[in-house]
């Protein structure tokens, strides 16, 4: 019998397709976009309800602006949606990361009054969630069809530890004295960098989208 050919697992060569010369800066690019992301949403999600409580009101009313948040990303997520065949994914994209920026910064600087942090925490979760929904799209589309599920699986894995480190972040922060406006600048800063980050990035399937 003639000999075989060395079998290699489809897995292990998409995954090694990653970091192949080729593919190299764009999953490392699409893997910076993700984590510096949800550092910031998983901040926000994360310390809504106890900032809220933290200004002097009870925790039923804490947990309300927390599903206020919630419910609007359903809305952020229908809408922006709806935005990407007209406009552009990247585009689309881009406007919610830096509108989560917006709303996180504005969550710590608004008045302690329950109608200003209700509204805030309602941009932030349309943004952050909405935002989120259209981001898995960026990073399906970012890798070839070979490699597209070690690719997203990939990124999502690294994306944990920052989705662990926005909130551990903002909580040493507050720990140490400073203020919900200084650490919502803070967390704040890493969706801003990943939208730059994305915008001036070359990723075919979304700049043809929005061509």
């Amino acid at each position: 019998l003639a000999a075989l050919p060395p079998h290699v697992a489809p897995r292990s060569r998409s995954f090694a397709a990653l970091l192949a010369p080729a593919a190299r800066v764009t999953t490392l690019r699409i893997t910076a976009i993700y984590f510096l992301y949800v550092m910031s949403v998983f901040y926000i999600q994360s310390w809504v309800p106890t900032l809220v409580a933290d200004a002097g009101y009870p925790p039923a009313v804490a947990a309300g602006v927390s599903v206020v948040l919630n419910l609007s990303g359903v809305v952020g997520g229908l809408v922006l949606g709806l935005l990407v065949p007209r406009v552009g994914l990247k585009p689309v994209v881009v406007f919610a990361l830096l509108l989560t920026a917006a709303g996180i910064a504005l969550f710590g600087l608004v008045p302690e009054r329950i109608g200003a942090l209700r509204a805030m925490a309602a941009l932030a979760g349309f943004a952050t969630i909405g935002g989120m929904t259209n981001l898995y799209a960026v990073v399906s589309r970012s890798f070839p069809a070979a490699a597209r599920a070690s690719g997203t699986g990939f990124v999502i894995g690294l994306g944990r530890f920052g989705s662990a480190l926005g909130p551990a972040l903002g909580g040493i922060l507050l720990k140490a004295g400073f203020d919900r406006g200084e650490v919502g600048w803070a967390l704040a800063a890493p969706a801003v960098v990943a939208a730059l980050i994305l915008w001036t990035a070359r990723l075919r399937d979304m700049d043809a989208a929005a061509a």
